[in-house]
């Protein structure tokens, strides 16, 4: 008798864990649900302004925006450099049904989340503005993404699922996060030594490839000017 208990339980158990397994997501006017194998569907993400960056079928989240406030210098033609709507960037986790906010990117260049180096005199910015060009790390534990910065450059940040951590990771735009690293595409001013003066030789934008801790591993193909 207790064998047969013991292996309906089993049965009900792997027979639920089977079915719960993840097939897709679907939008359906302002909400998001996700499907699973056995046609049950599951509401997470609702209500007006939301839009979703990335599904990780892998590790069971999703990772999306919502539009918080719109910005009043958009249409402003002295303010469009600074301009930028506001977003709460949160990641739903699937399995325990929780909701985590990642950050809050700035209102036309002020407020928002203030990054950790938001008081250093090294960068020039205390909020992260318009943030795009998300990517995830192959195992999709760490997202990377653009915001903009200084004049010639964005900066890139990253956030780590596993540790719950934002983070700055280095200034330049991304171009591709794979199993060889984060490539990204960096710019500088070149120098050289003139009669004993130090002589600009003009701007130039560099490829580089950096592991996913931002440790330099190698330049890619030639400067470009």
């Amino acid at each position: 008798m207790k064998k047969n208990v013991l292996f309906i339980t089993l049965f009900l158990f792997f027979g639920v864990a089977n079915a719960q397994k993840l097939v897709k997501l679907i939008q359906k006017n302002d909400a998001y649900f996700v499907e699973y194998d056995n046609k049950v569907q599951k509401e997470i993400i609702q209500g007006k302004g939301n839009s979703v960056i990335y599904y990780s079928k892998k590790n069971q989240y999703v990772l999306y925006k919502k539009l918080i406030k719109k910005s009043v210098l958009m249409n402003k033609e002295d303010g469009r450099e600074d301009a930028a709507d506001m977003y709460s960037i949160y990641i739903f986790n699937i399995l325990n049904n929780k909701t985590i906010e990642v950050f809050k990117s700035c209102l036309d260049g002020n407020d928002g989340t203030k990054p950790s180096y938001a008081n250093s005199k090294i960068y020039p910015f205390n909020s992260i503005c318009n943030p795009d060009n998300f990517m995830l790390s192959p195992d999709e534990n760490i997202i990377f993404f653009n915001s903009k910065a200084w004049a010639v450059s964005n900066a890139i940040h990253y956030f780590s699922i596993n540790d719950l951590m934002l983070k700055f990771f280095h200034s330049g735009s991304l171009i591709k996060v794979d199993n060889n690293g984060v490539t990204i595409e960096i710019s500088d001013v070149e120098t050289v030594r003139e009669n004993g003066e130090i002589v600009s030789k003009g701007r130039y934008w560099q490829k580089c490839l950096y592991d996913f801790n931002g440790k330099f591993i190698k330049y890619i193909g030639e400067k470009n000017r």
